[in-house]
């Protein structure tokens, strides 16, 4: 089945999206769209360190959050983003592929193994991205999600 395209513009808002979060003080350790022939569909998936002992909830609060802060997003937050915690077998996978190949710049992967789990295609955003650096948080609320 051929795959769909990741456009451009969704590239853009999830990067919007990202930046968001982490001036809000979403803990993100990495953030990456996911094609899966399952669904069909690119997602934007963010692991997060908190999800694994709280649950998603919060980060999902801090996502609803962001998308009012942002309404021009063309994302949609329930079908568009998942929050995986970093024990998940494709969080680590992800985070070992970063640790492994280390950089300032986006990268593409495609039809390879993470940590057994198969990856059909995926756009991982830089690790930079995810730095808070000068940004202030505007509100403690988001937290580690």
């Amino acid at each position: 089945m051929d795959q769909a395209i990741l456009v451009i513009y969704r590239l853009a808002d999830g990067q919007k999206l990202i930046e968001q979060l982490v001036r809000d003080g979403l803990e993100i350790m990495a953030a990456f769209w996911l094609y899966t022939n399952d669904n069909e569909r690119w997602t934007l998936n963010l692991i997060c360190k908190g999800v694994d002992k709280e649950g998603p909830r919060n980060g999902y609060g801090a996502v609803i959050r962001a998308f009012d802060q942002l309404p021009d997003l063309r994302l949609d937050p329930v079908f568009d983003v998942t929050l995986l915690g970093p024990s998940q077998p494709l969080a680590r996978g992800v985070l070992a592929h970063l640790k492994r190949h280390p950089g300032e710049h986006a990268r593409r992967v495609e039809q390879t193994t993470l940590n057994g789990v198969y990856v059909e295609s995926a756009f991982l955003y830089p690790p930079e991205l995810l730095r808070p650096a000068e940004i202030a948080p505007k509100d403690a609320r988001a937290g580690a999600c």
